[in-house]
């Protein structure tokens, strides 16, 4: 069985794989590398938004439920643009700037009323990334499934939020902890990663780490839970939802 967790970093995309006697760390220019790599996996769990909000949906239950047990991380889990917002017309991935922000807040404010953080619209590009790859392959849509890398780690660590913000020396120590529950060697794992990989931070490859073990634990247990219990469908029929694996110690 092979699974992957991936995180957006700016090399493009941190990836880890975890097989059953193999863990590999790498990064790839666009999602769509990631799928041609891994198209062959059991599950893809991906830090990015997958299922838009449009104008009869404005805001994700998954997103309000996120932000309702994080605690501290709450600011963490921010608005999510419409597709019509990052999708532009005449816009491409090759010229995505922030010159089109104005742009894309007008046509965020004419879908859902409001205008898109520079946060949102710093990851938009990526948002339009996974969006192309689910919307043109329906085999993608069955693997690739969205998490958020607080909820794992709130759900990995016995539905109890991080305490210290993950850029930091103290927030990193406390989320491998976590992990060392599950790869007793992680520590390992991810100082070797950041001598060999170039385009990936510390947290980025925590991250994508805690959404491969997500996936991994998820699958040997058949325990796939969501937040919420029942996803919406956006305007494409992609699910709102996000991925954490939990079970009682």
């Amino acid at each position: 069985m092979l699974v992957v967790g991936v995180d957006g970093c700016r090399g493009g995309w941190c990836a880890v794989s975890l097989s059953k006697d193999k863990c590999i760390v790498d990064v790839y220019p666009d999602f769509n590398a990631v799928w041609e790599k891994y198209h062959e996996a059991s599950s893809i769990l991906v830090d990015i938004p997958i299922g838009l909000p449009h104008s009869g949906i404005k805001t994700r239950r998954c997103d309000e439920e996120a932000r309702g047990i994080l605690g501290k991380r709450t600011s963490s889990v921010f608005p999510v643009p419409s597709r019509d917002a990052i999708y532009l017309k005449g816009n491409t991935l090759k010229d995505w700037n922030l010159k089109r922000y104005r742009e894309a807040c007008e046509a965020n404010q004419a879908s859902l009323g409001k205008k898109i953080s520079k946060q949102a619209w710093n990851i938009s590009k990526k948002i339009r990334e996974v969006d192309e790859v689910l919307l043109g392959d329906c085999e993608a849509r069955k693997v690739v499934r969205e998490i958020h890398p607080e909820v794992c780690f709130w759900a990995l660590n016995n539905k109890k939020p991080m305490v210290h913000n993950k850029k930091t020396e103290e927030g990193a120590n406390e989320r491998l902890a976590v992990l060392r529950q599950f790869i007793p060697d992680s520590d390992f794992l991810v100082i070797h990663s950041l001598k060999v990989i170039v385009g990936a931070g510390g947290d980025d490859i925590i991250d994508a780490f805690a959404a491969a073990v997500t996936a991994r634990q998820c699958a040997n247990t058949d325990t796939w839970r969501t937040i919420p219990e029942e996803a919406e469908k956006d305007k494409k029929g992609l699910p709102m939802e996000m991925v954490f694996f939990f079970t009682r110690p």
